[in-house]
């Protein structure tokens, strides 16, 4: 079980939340989703070069990472509207 205890004061500026919680809303992801998004961003790949690694077309990268940023903004939202980030 996962616990994560914070109040807004526990990070001094506002963004640190945000990076605290990010390796976790990542994990959250699909795992071909979280495979694109990772490659782009770790590996710092181009489109191109995800779709040729994974034997998947350009236009389906796009996707995955469309989808990849749409749940993360998701998940974030989510956690902004608990007041003392509290998740069990």
């Amino acid at each position: 079980m996962l616990m994560i205890m914070h109040n807004q004061t526990d990070f001094p500026n506002a963004t640190d939340w945000l990076v605290e919680l990010l390796p976790f809303a990542i994990d959250q992801l699909p795992p071909k989703t979280r495979e694109v998004l990772l490659m782009s961003r770790q590996q710092e790949k181009s489109y191109k070069e995800i779709a040729a690694t994974l034997d998947i077309s350009v236009k389906t990268v796009e996707g995955q990472m469309g989808r990849a940023f749409r749940l993360l903004r998701e998940f974030f939202a989510e956690e902004r509207l608990k007041k003392n980030y509290d998740v069990e």
